[in-house]
């Protein structure tokens, strides 16, 4: 939370996070996430890469599936996870 508080120190108009909720417990990533959420609705773009799927899906406006580095499955969280099959990853923005 430090480093996200300090990033938007700047005021940037984009948030980019990778693995956000990596290491911590599942309140504590939910947190995160909430905050997260909040500082979208204030009009920045968040876009977060994430492997706990179930947490992030819960915040995101929007979805994208990759695989092989190439998007495969592009709209809403629900929409992509439901299409995810074994060894893809989900990008929640």
């Amino acid at each position: 939370m430090v480093a996200i508080g300090r990033a938007l120190m700047a005021e940037p108009a984009l948030l980019v996070l990778e693995e956000p909720s990596l290491g911590l417990a599942m309140q504590t990533a939910n947190d995160v996430y909430a905050a997260l959420a909040h500082i979208s609705r204030q009009g920045r773009t968040v876009i977060v890469t994430e492997e706990t799927l179930a947490v992030a899906s819960r915040y995101a406006t929007e979805a994208c599936m990759m695989s092989q580095g190439r998007i495969t499955k592009v709209g809403r969280p629900q929409e992509v996870l439901s299409c995810i099959p074994g060894g893809e990853s989900a990008v929640f923005a």
